[in-house]
């Protein structure tokens, strides 16, 4: 089911159209936004945007490949439609689902909306792709108007509703797509100029999605990997070396830390859960961290072990050009550290400007809860965890607009030295009230 509003207009659209997943799409696969324009042009915004599946959050279990169960999800965006010229614009947005790896194929701009090249647009079974585009040019291949279409393997839409959602003063949308496992139906609703628009199809998802699907908002670097649902920052396999291992994952879209004409600066709060196992009881490193960086960031060179994948050893001792604000989880003392396990607040430097007493790490593995959050009328960051019963908490005072772009990317980063541990995320929510 496919719901779009436009809360401005107090108009909606939805539709309904079946579809079997699992007769298009492979076992993985990818979740996110596309679109393109061609020799004629809009401008187009995601202003926010919320997914929800049964089986999984991180990353999305679509079906379970033990018992064949396939999941029910929801995903709700908000999108802005704004045209240059207000008679000739184009080509518009899509949410797809897609295999793992999936990547921008080429000549796929225009009505192809960053989907399909030429060669592949026409529905081979080996796109392995399911999406709902919202289309503001009608190509050869569409009908004679704007419409919300559901693509299966294909640019040319299974099922399609009238729409109207563009502008030249900017047309903001809402939508959202559902997957009813019992129906096997794959739902859009949308509200935006024009009213109330719905549509479905009927789809396997298990018949065209992988079992497990990543969400197109998270990004991995260096060894970082997902596996089963669960997020592994650090290598863990048994063939690897599992020494000077580094890994991080950030949100692949820009969070507003202070407005550059205001001055205000956001709220901001990051709750998330992760495992740390040692391998020797007594010989473990080197911890995790939550980050806040400019846009861009990479991981730095020979930034594994107590860096943290945060600095290279040149930029670890407080450069103000970091332009990075970290909470560590830091289970291994360096010569910077306190000498013992600790969770640090880090300015621009790989030395915590300030620190508690950390959790301790069992070979069995610790299973953490973390906060971390800033208050921007106090301009205070700080942490709060739990870990095994215990509670540890922190605080700190700083102006993030000293510190950070107007804009930064966000992640978490972990790394291992000569000893080593194993680093998984179990859950991740971020929320930002610059963002809303």
């Amino acid at each position: 089911m496919i719901d779009v509003e436009n809360p401005a207009l107090n108009e909606s659209y939805s539709f309904l159209y079946s579809v079997y997943l699992r007769e298009l799409l492979p076992e993985y696969a990818i979740i996110g936004f596309s679109a393109a324009t061609g020799a004629l042009t809009e401008i187009r915004k995601i202003l926010y945007w919320e997914f929800q599946s049964k089986l999984g959050k991180l990353v999305v279990h679509i079906w379970n490949g033990k018992t064949g169960n396939p999941t029910d999800f929801t995903s709700h965006f908000s999108f802005e439609g704004k045209s240059i010229d207000p008679i000739n614009y184009g080509d518009g947005i899509s949410s797809f689902l897609a295999p793992v790896g999936s990547e921008i194929p080429a000549n796929s701009s225009g009505g192809s909306l960053g989907l399909f090249s030429p060669k592949s647009s026409t529905g081979s079974t080996e796109n392995q792709i399911v999406a709902v585009e919202f289309d503001s040019y009608p190509n050869s291949w569409d009908p004679l108007y704007t419409h919300i279409g559901i693509n299966i393997n294909s640019i040319e839409s299974v099922a399609y509703s009238r729409w109207v959602g563009i502008s030249s003063f900017g047309t903001v949308a809402n939508a959202w797509v559902s997957y009813d496992s019992t129906a096997n139906t794959l739902s859009v609703l949308a509200n935006s100029v024009g009213g109330n628009f719905s549509l479905s199809n009927a789809v396997d998802l298990r018949e065209v999605l992988p079992e497990w699907a990543t969400i197109g908002g998270i990004s991995l670097e260096g060894d970082a990997f997902l596996s089963s649902g669960v997020l592994h920052l650090t290598k863990n396999g048994k063939d690897d070396n599992l020494t000077y291992s580094v890994g991080r994952a950030t949100y692949i879209l820009p969070v507003h830390i202070w407005d550059g004409k205001t001055g205000n600066l956001t709220d901001l709060t990051s709750h998330f859960s992760f495992e740390v196992k040692s391998i020797d009881r007594t010989n473990y490193g080197d911890g995790i961290s939550f980050f806040l960086a400019p846009v861009g960031s990479e991981i730095p060179a020979n930034s594994s072990g107590g860096l943290l994948g945060l600095f290279s050893p040149n930029s670890s001792a407080g450069s103000t050009e970091n332009h990075i604000v970290a909470v560590e989880f830091d289970s291994y003392p360096n010569s910077w550290d306190p000498p013992y396990n600790h969770i640090g607040i880090n300015i621009n430097s790989i030395e915590s400007v300030a620190y508690c007493t950390g959790v301790v790490i069992f070979p069995t593995g610790t299973v953490v809860n973390a906060w971390v959050s800033y208050d921007s009328t106090s301009r205070t960051l700080s942490a709060f965890a739990n870990s095994e019963g215990e509670n540890f908490s922190l605080s700190r005072l700083v102006d993030l607009r000293e510190v950070l772009p107007e804009w930064a990317t966000i992640g978490i980063s972990a790394a291992t030295g000569a000893s080593i541990e194993l680093h998984s995320i179990l859950s991740w929510e971020f929320y930002s009230s610059l963002e809303n």
